[in-house]
């Protein structure tokens, strides 16, 4: 999280010298921790390795992704995109991830699926990068 806060400031200040649209987008594994309570350990293994190399196989060379949390797995990548790319890459990430849920016989009979909020960067609303993240975690809840 400090590093994710102290590059999310770097890109807010490009924004502002530049004119650049940053955004936020925070994945989550949905309900992970009922997940975790079914799953056996090589199962929940082989989803984070999954979750882990999907969001950075989907994203380009620039984006840069960060572990928030580890207990219940957020993941950040700040992007330098507005709210409508970010929202195409959070898509890509999520047709990615159940594509390859798909494939793992390991995994494929239990309902696991990715959630994605997306947040761009407004100086009239945010005043640091800790609401650009807080921002982007709530908007996870709204999606379906």
């Amino acid at each position: 999280m400090v590093a994710y806060v102290e590059d999310a400031g770097v890109f807010i200040e490009t924004s502002r010298r530049f004119e650049i649209p940053v955004a936020t987008l925070i994945l989550k594994i949905r309900y992970f921790n009922d997940l975790r309570r079914m799953m056996s350990d090589r199962q929940l293994q082989l989803l984070l390795q999954i979750a882990s190399e999907v969001i950075k196989s989907s994203t380009r060379d620039n984006d840069i992704t960060y572990i928030l949390e580890n207990e219940d797995p957020t993941w950040a990548i700040l992007l330098y995109t507005n709210a409508t790319g970010g929202r195409i890459a959070g898509q890509r990430a999520k047709d990615a991830f159940e594509k390859r849920i798909k494939e793992s016989p390991e995994l494929v009979n239990l309902a696991i699926s990715m959630v994605v909020g997306v947040s761009e960067w407004n100086a009239e609303e945010m005043s640091n990068p800790y609401d650009l993240m807080n921002d982007g975690i709530k908007e996870t809840q709204y999606d379906v």
